[in-house]
């Protein structure tokens, strides 16, 4: 490579990544502040107080001994979170109800009879795998379907262990793991049955094989090399979880925009075999996910005996809650509108979708000033804190006079929650202003990512769910750094400065 050539490459690497942080800075920072931060300013001071000592009591933990992470570190943690998952499932099972999509998915499950909700799974078609994968392999109660839920989520603790360590080193993994295994949330979601948690499996190791995979692209010099093969099959791999994952909860497709969005700044910083094994593998990730997206449809036809539309959910949940008037989240009235509309074209939902973009278009061209007061309303909704989830599992799921005996405590346990997450939210913020990691960068490109989607479909508190566990990764990141930072040179430095 010339100098000249050598020069430019340097300097639209160095301008296109400073463009790229400082754009992830502002968005990933605005997002917080007006979802959630600017209601919980006293939380907020509480958590970056215990943000201090905890940096404190690490730093002087690693710097009296030496720390090493054990090679069953992986196995620990799992166990761990099926321990606590299982047993506090086991104890809410006889006395929880499953509600609303969650009890459709329960009696489902236990019937194996789908012929009674086909206009209902002709657009929400993930409604209709998960319990029919349940049925299918025999979890056709609520006791085995929450002990395969809380195997799903062992499994995703080892995931965010195993991403910690690739694009960090162990401590970050055993962060990561513990913060996971212990997040009030995630552990009372667990007793709600639902696709979410097979997502959040799936989400976790699609994002641990793409960064794996990134490594691999790096390590190539020549389009001999015999490697190219295993890595084009494993991204072939990769579209197939992707696939699947549309299936459940598509943060799949939050996953591909972002690496899509990383790759433009890769291609100007890879030599030319790695730019193309890069694009070829962008490729084959597209054409895997579209193979399983079709089979999995003509499969669900097939058994269902009606055509459906799985992509159509975008765009029913775009019309009924985009609309300048509409509240942000569930919309009868609109969905009646949207279910009415793909009737009259007799479920020709190419059509239904265009008419009902045409119509939502007009409906905010009349009322666009209305449009900021929504899209907070809808952030605030989607991402202020976890109080849904405990809305879901105690004051849906207990009965009255259960949820009146024990409304102190899930109200505390609600307290300890939000004060866990604004401790998350300010980690992620930490890492975002920090990060000089190429890995952290993209999953932090994919939490604003699925932070930014909540303004287009309907905000509900639960839909991060299955997208949180990535939180732990860049949040324990950002503790292993400044623990490890020379605080004393970087004050000098800034003495120096003034």
């Amino acid at each position: 490579m010339s100098q000249n050539n050598h020069n430019w490459k340097t300097g639209a690497e160095k301008v296109l990544g400073r463009l790229m942080f400082i754009a992830l800075i502002v968005f990933l920072g605005m997002f917080i502040w007006f979802s959630s931060f600017a209601y919980h300013i006293p939380g907020i001071c509480l958590a970056l107080v215990v943000w201090g000592v905890l940096v404190v009591c690490i730093r002087h933990l690693f710097r009296s001994r030496q720390v090493t992470v054990p090679e069953w570190t992986p196995f620990f943690l799992g166990v761990l979170t099926f321990v606590v998952r299982c047993g506090y499932c086991l104890l809410v099972d006889k006395h929880i109800t499953q509600v609303s999509d969650f009890g459709v998915v329960l009696s489902e499950a236990q019937s194996g009879v789908f012929s009674d909700r086909l206009e209902y799974y002709r657009i929400f078609l993930h409604k209709f795998i998960y319990p029919f994968l349940l049925h299918t392999f025999h979890m056709n109660s609520q006791t085995k379907i929450l002990i395969f839920q809380c195997v799903c989520v062992s499994f995703v603790t080892c995931g965010v262990y195993l991403i910690g360590k690739k694009v960090a080193c162990a401590e970050v993994g055993l962060e990561a793991g513990i913060l996971y295994a212990l997040w009030p949330a995630q552990t009372i979601y667990t007793s709600i049955v639902s696709e979410e948690h097979v997502a959040a499996l799936l989400t976790v190791y699609i994002i641990l094989w793409v960064i794996t995979l990134r490594s691999q692209i790096e390590q190539i010099v020549s389009l001999k090399d015999t490697r190219i093969g295993y890595i084009l099959l494993e991204s072939v791999g990769i579209g197939l979880l992707c696939g699947a994952t549309a299936f459940f909860k598509d943060w799949a497709a939050v996953i591909l925009v972002a690496s899509i969005i990383c790759s433009l700044y890769l291609l100007i910083t890879y030599t030319n075999p790695q730019r193309v094994i890069l694009i070829l593998c962008m490729i084959l990730c597209i054409f895997g996910r579209g193979i399983v997206q079709k089979g999995v449809v003509s499969l669900a036809e097939h058994e269902l005996g009606i055509e459906v539309n799985n992509d159509g959910v975008i765009y029913k949940q775009m019309y009924t809650t985009l609309a300048p008037d509409a509240p942000g989240d569930y919309n009868e009235a609109l969905i009646a509108e949207y279910m009415q509309m793909a009737e009259d074209n007799d479920f020709d939902f190419a059509q239904t979708n265009k008419m009902a973009m045409e119509i939502l278009w007009e409906r905010i061209r009349a009322d666009y000033k209305k449009m900021p007061n929504l899209l907070l309303r809808k952030a605030k909704m989607a991402y202020e804190n976890d109080s849904v989830m405990f809305f879901w599992a105690f004051e849906k799921g207990l009965d009255k006079e259960e949820y009146e005996q024990f409304a102190d405590v899930i109200g505390a346990a609600i307290g300890l929650d939000t004060f866990f997450y604004l401790f998350m939210l300010i980690g992620i913020v930490i890492s975002a202003v920090t990060v000089r990691n190429k890995d952290i960068f993209f999953m932090l490109l994919c939490i604003l990512g699925g932070m930014m989607v909540s303004l287009i479909i309907e905000s509900q508190g639960r839909y991060k769910y299955s997208i949180e566990p990535l939180w732990t990764v860049p949040v324990a990141y950002s503790i292993y750094m400044l623990c490890q930072c020379d605080w004393a040179n970087v004050l000098q430095r800034i003495k120096g400065k003034q």
